[in-house]
């Protein structure tokens, strides 16, 4: 049997993590989010449905994305309230697309 050992090269890590592929792969990742997001959204008046965005780019040298609701009640059906159950918009939304 034959072994071989990686040593990966942190100059190379650090100059993948930042690079503009990277910051591509993770918007389109996040727009599928938000997709399914708004997919699933319940709708009285539309406006937690078109609340959704999606915010891209790099810091510090690493890449990132962001998906959030930006409807002044969106935390309110994610988590719930004493009132009433959590939805889980978001959370199912990252869930069923990262499988």
């Amino acid at each position: 049997m034959m072994s071989a050992t990686y040593t990966p090269n942190p100059a190379g890590l650090r100059a993948l993590v930042g690079s503009p592929g990277m910051v591509q792969a993770l918007d389109r990742q996040a727009q599928r989010i938000a997709t399914y997001a708004r997919l699933t959204s319940p709708v009285r008046t539309g406006q937690y449905v078109r609340s959704w965005r999606v915010y891209s780019g790099t810091r510090n040298g690493v890449a990132w994305a962001r998906v959030v609701n930006v409807a002044p009640y969106a935390g309110y059906l994610e988590f719930g309230t004493r009132y009433m159950h959590r939805q889980r918009i978001l959370g199912k939304a990252l869930s069923a697309c990262s499988r």
